[in-house]
């Protein structure tokens, strides 16, 4: 695998990260404060303070991915996190296009996963008709790694 396409991919997560850990850190906007609302945490100064927290891991996490070495755990992190900031989108109203459009969000994380645990080669194809099952299995092994 190309050390090229993993530093774009780390650049593309960082990139994301710094953007939004950004945004966080100062004061995010009425629209995260919905979503924060959805989650069921009100309250301006509560969702100020859970901000500037926000803010502040994300943008250590941007940093983290921008170094060689940095662990998968943290990608996971990335992905996760992605997947779940993005589907507040839904359930907060704004229809499930909203979700698949943050998709740029999470997928690059998702892709340093696979690239890092060297899965690479195993990976089932997601067009396959019918192999749904075995795509989400592969997935998830990767973002809940089983210890032994």
């Amino acid at each position: 695998m190309s050390a090229l396409i993993l530093t774009f991919l780390r650049v593309s997560v960082a990139a994301t990260f710094f953007g939004h850990g950004g945004i966080a850190l100062f004061g995010g906007s009425a629209k995260w404060r919905n979503y924060l609302s959805v989650a069921g945490i009100k309250g301006q100064s509560t969702q100020s303070v859970l901000f500037f927290l926000i803010g502040a891991l994300d943008v250590g996490i941007a940093c983290l991915c921008l170094l060689s070495g940095t662990p998968v755990e943290v990608f996971s992190w990335a992905c996760a996190w992605g997947v779940a900031t993005a589907a507040m989108r839904p359930l907060a109203g704004e229809g499930v296009l909203e979700f698949v459009e943050r998709g740029g969000n999470f997928i690059p994380a998702s892709a340093i996963i696979v690239i890092l645990s060297g899965s690479y080669g195993s990976v089932p194809s997601l067009l396959s008709i019918g192999n749904y099952e075995q795509a989400f299995a592969f997935v998830a092994k990767q973002l809940l790694p089983v210890s032994a």
